[in-house]
Formats: structure tokens, sequence, C-alpha cells
């Protein structure tokens, strides 16, 4: 969180099955910054339409 402008703000994350071509989308609308909104940089994010019985990991790496 250094810089300029650090903060991120997340409208959604789509990720695309690449079997079934299909894509998922997971709405944020949420700042990821220590100095915006609630000042949190991680979320838990649920997909918006039904999954049929899918689980979704999706792990990120922290930098120092």
């Amino acid at each position: 969180n250094g810089g300029l402008a650090p903060g991120w703000f997340l409208d959604r994350i789509l990720i695309e099955d690449v079997n079934t071509h299909h894509i998922y989308e997971f709405p944020c609308n949420r700042w990821l910054a220590k100095d915006e909104d609630d000042k949190q940089i991680a979320r838990l994010l649920f997909p918006k339409a039904a999954t049929e019985g899918k689980s979704f990991f999706i792990l990120g790496e922290k930098k120092n």
C-alpha cells in the first residue's frame, strides 16, 4: 500500500471455466485500500448466480 494511489476499487471478478466456457461473476463493488471505505485489503466474494454446487478457491499472494 504505497505510492501515489495504492488503493484499488474492485468492481467484480470474472472467472471462465475453460472446459464449458461458462463465466462466473463475483461482484464486489468495494475498495481494496487501507485509506478508503472500511480500510480492508481482502474481501470474501460470492458468485452472482447459482453455481450448481461448485466450489471456488481463489488464492492470492501477499507481497512485501
